[in-house]
C-alpha cells in the first residue's frame, strides 16, 4: 500500500489466486505476485502464473469512491474503450485480459492486462542519453491521441457517451466548482485562496473559449505511465499506459505536464499558441491540476510533503495569474 494512501488496499494471495483461477480455470497456479510500487490512483501487481504460463498485471481500482473526484469514479469500465482508441490509432498500449466489475471476489472492480516487457521512463536504469530520443517519439504519440476527436468535451462513460459538454468552459467550470466545494470541505487551501481561484476562473471562462473540436488526452502522462523498452543497442516507448484519466478537452490541456519541452514538441509537430491569451489560458491549466494535485494528495493519500508542494505551487500560480489580469 502507498504509504498513508486511503484508496490503495492490498490483497491477500488467496484472493489474487481466486481471480486468476476465476477467469483461467481451476488448474492455473499462481507462481508469484509482486505488488507495483509507481502509481498512486490503483493497487497493482505483478502476476507470474502456470496453466497458463504467463506474466500478467492486476490492477484494482481505489477502494473508498467518495474520496475522489467525480470524474474519477468508476473509470475503470472506460479503459477498455479508451485502449480500443489507441490501439486503433497506432499507439501502442495495453491489452485487456479481463475486466471484472461484479464485486464478487474483491470488494471492488478489477483490470487484468498482458504483462509489457519495458520499464518506466523514470526508471533508475533507464540511460539518460537517450531521454531526449524518447522525449520525440513521446511528442509524436501525443499527437496521434490528440487528433482522436469526439462532438462533446468531458469524460467518456461506459455506453459510449460523453459526460459534458459541446462548450470547454462548461467542463472547466464543471471543473473548479468541484475544486472549490472539495478544497472548502476538507480545509485544503485558505478561504480566500478558494475565494481567489473560484474567481479567477469564474471571471475568465472566455478564455477557454476554444474553435477546436474536443481532442482525446490523456491527463496523466507523465514519466511512470511512459514504458520503454531496450531493443538491440536503441530504447524506444514500448506503450503508454494508464488511461483511466483521459477526457476529450483542449488539446492544450495535455501540456501541464510537458509544458513546451523542446524535444518533445518538435516530436508533436505542432507549436503551442504563444498569444497573450493562450499563455494565460495554459496557466490556468496548471492552476487547476495544483488544485487537483493538493486536493488529492491530502483527501486520497496522507501526504503530507507533496500537499503543501502542491498548495505552494497552486498559490504561487494563483499569484501569477492575478498579476497577468
Amino acid at each position: 500500500m502507498n504509504q498513508g494512501s486511503r484508496i490503495n488496499q492490498d490483497i491477500s494471495r488467496e484472493d489474487i489466486e481466486q481471480i486468476f483461477k476465476t477467469n483461467f480455470g481451476k488448474d492455473t497456479v499462481v507462481q508469484s505476485f509482486k505488488r507495483i510500487k509507481n502509481g498512486l490512483f490503483n493497487t497493482s501487481y505483478y502476476v507470474k502464473t502456470e496453466y497458463p504460463s504467463n506474466i500478467y498485471v492486476l490492477r484494482i481500482a481505489p477502494i473508498r469512491q467518495e474520496l475522489l473526484f467525480s470524474w474519477e469514479q468508476n473509470v475503470m469500465a472506460v479503459e477498455q474503450t479508451i485502449y480500443k482508441l489507441l490501439k486503433e490509432n497506432g499507439i501502442p498500449t495495453v491489452n485487456i485480459v479481463k475486466y471484472d466489475e461484479s464485486h464478487e471476489i474483491i470488494p471492488g472492480s478489477y483490470i487484468i492486462t498482458e504483462y509489457i516487457d519495458g520499464i518506466p521512463l523514470n526508471d533508475p536504469s533507464f540511460p539518460i542519453s537517450y531521454k531526449n530520443k524518447i522525449r520525440y517519439e513521446l511528442g509524436i504519440y501525443t499527437a496521434k491521441i490528440h487528433k482522436i476527436k469526439s462532438n462533446k468535451f468531458g469524460w467518456p462513460k461506459p455506453d459510449g457517451s460523453i459526460f459534458g459538454s459541446s462548450k470547454w468552459p462548461d467542463v472547466i467550470k464543471l471543473f473548479s466548482d468541484e475544486l472549490t466545494r472539495k478544497s472548502s470541505n476538507n480545509s485544503i487551501f485558505d478561504d480566500k485562496e478558494i475565494k481567489e481561484f473560484d474567481s479567477f476562473i469564474s471571471k475568465n471562462l472566455d478564455i477557454f473559449d476554444i474553435s477546436e473540436t474536443p481532442s482525446l488526452v490523456h491527463f496523466d502522462l507523465w514519466a511512470p505511465n511512459v514504458l520503454v523498452k531496450k531493443i538491440g543497442e536503441d530504447w524506444s516507448i514500448a506503450a503508454i499506459i494508464d488511461a483511466d484519466h483521459a477526457m476529450f478537452a483542449d488539446r492544450e490541456f495535455e501540456f501541464v505536464l510537458w509544458p513546451n519541452e523542446s524535444f518533445f514538441m518538435k516530436g508533436y509537430g505542432i507549436p503551442l499558441n504563444s498569444s497573450k491569451e493562450a499563455v494565460l489560458k495554459r496557466k490556468a491549466y496548471d492552476l487547476i491540476f495544483s488544485f487537483i494535485c493538493a486536493c488529492a494528495y491530502k483527501i486520497q493519500h496522507g501526504n503530507d510533503t507533496e500537499y503543501l508542494n502542491s498548495k505552494k505551487r497552486a498559490v504561487d500560480i494563483l499569484s501569477d495569474v492575478n498579476k497577468c489580469l
